[in-house]
């Protein structure tokens, strides 16, 4: 059975986090990521530790062999704090060296609770060391933020001239501030969170193809299909048969 510890008030607001969790492989592999949200997985065997970070489920991933997962998954749009590696590289599974420290004290720990505990303990030194160095402004935040909601209340149906329109910056300025903070433009996290739309009306087989592309904003179902091979390597009837 898949174990939940939500984050307090507190972590979500100050780091980002949405929940910790415990499961086993077969169980995380029904279990989709949200749009936009990003984890952090720590898979143990009898011989240690294998660490993963993984981005919302576009296209296959390639789960490490384990007998069971703790795991940190992050609100969308939240960063990872953790030196050597690019935010943008979360679109895919990457391997990363960088809990391996953190990873062993996990191996010790007994339940959730201690493990959560422990990776906070290291999360926070990383977060506010992170943060420091930036030193990003709170207008920066606020922009980024806005940035975010947005897309998400638009289902990723926004353009970087709409944004433009509603926050009164130029297009480069707006592409500048989100890219620092996600290592992508507002354009691909927008066709992403799109993407994770159009697969949600699939897996509900409610609506033709035609329909589902009209109501994710495409220009036509040969558009839906092109980003469907480029983040999905399927089509969408491919993609809807192995859903069903």
């Amino acid at each position: 059975m898949r174990e939940i510890k939500k984050a307090t008030e507190a972590i979500r607001t100050n780091y980002g986090i949405y929940e910790f969790f415990e499961a086993s492989p077969s169980q995380e592999a029904n279990s989709p990521i949200p749009a936009g949200s990003i984890e952090l997985r720590f898979y143990f065997t009898e011989d240690g530790v294998d660490t993963l970070l993984t981005g919302a489920a576009l296209g296959e991933k390639e789960e490490p062999v384990a007998d069971y997962i703790f795991g940190v998954r992050f609100l969308p749009g939240r960063s990872l704090y953790f030196d050597q590696v690019s935010v943008e590289e979360l679109v895919k599974n990457v391997r990363t060296g960088e809990a391996t420290e953190l990873a062993k004290e996990l191996v010790n720990a007994d339940d959730l609770y201690t493990k959560s505990v422990l990776f906070m303990r290291t999360y926070e030194k990383r977060y506010e060391a992170k943060t420091s160095k930036k030193e990003l402004l709170i207008d920066t935040i606020d922009i980024d933020h806005y940035i975010r909601r947005r897309i998400l209340e638009r289902k990723g149906m926004l353009t970087i001239k709409e944004l433009t329109e509603e926050t009164g910056y130029s297009e480069c300025y707006l592409r500048k501030i989100f890219s620092s903070m996600h290592g992508m433009p507002p354009k691909t996290y927008g066709q992403y969170i799109r993407l994770h739309h159009a697969m949600g009306l699939l897996r509900d087989g409610h609506m033709s193809l035609n329909d589902i592309a009209d109501s994710c904003g495409y220009y036509d179902q040969s558009h839906m299909n092109k980003d469907f091979k480029k983040f999905m390597n399927c089509t969408p009837e491919t993609f809807m048969r192995k859903s069903s």
